[in-house]
């Protein structure tokens, strides 16, 4: 502990074998071991049954993770092909699953029209994470429609319309999709 004071923002060099619990910032705490840093709630470590487990190389957990990320928007989505006046709309959801309804504008439309997301944060996913864009509902006469991830990303993967035989699709004026973003590893 005396070696931690004395050195300028708590974090003295790492001895081997040594852990220290130090200043990660002027308001953060920091923890660090030559190996791992885990986590037992609500009973006495015993090597095997912590709830967190972190590594140089792995972060491992017994209990479900939640990870909201940042809350989806208008923002975050570029509508190119659907027609002038086309919209993104009717947002909720965070970074790994957001929700929103495309409408579409008037002509011209564009067949395979794409749809771009952009993530505000940078550091939502370290690779790019698998992404889809699932439709829930349709109205409108165009029919059906699938979306292909044509730009895998960790921070703007973008997709394309295409029919449910494979086609390009092609949108008509003023119809609504509900769509469900979900990205995760």
């Amino acid at each position: 502990f005396t070696k931690t004071l004395a050195t300028a923002g708590g974090r003295p060099s790492n001895d081997p074998g040594d852990c220290a619990i130090g200043l990660d910032s002027s308001s953060g705490m920091g923890l660090r071991c030559p190996n791992d840093v885990t986590v037992t709630i609500g009973a006495r470590p015993n090597g095997s049954n912590s709830q967190l487990k972190v590594s140089p190389n792995n972060l491992t957990a017994t209990v479900p993770l939640r990870s909201t990320g940042a809350e989806c928007g208008p923002a975050w989505i570029h509508l190119d092909g659907w027609g002038a006046g086309s919209s993104a709309t009717r947002f909720s959801g965070y970074t790994q699953t957001c929700q929103f309804t495309i409408t579409t504008g008037a002509v011209p439309f564009h067949a395979a029209p794409t749809v771009a997301v952009t993530f505000p944060d940078a550091r939502a996913f370290p690779t790019a994470p698998i992404c889809t864009l699932d439709v829930h509902a349709i109205a409108g006469p165009s029919g059906g429609i699938m979306f292909d991830n044509t730009q895998p990303s960790a921070t703007a993967p973008a997709f394309t319309a295409s029919t449910n035989a494979g086609t390009p699709f092609t949108p008509a004026p003023h119809e609504t999709f509900k769509v469900v973003l979900r990205c995760g590893p």
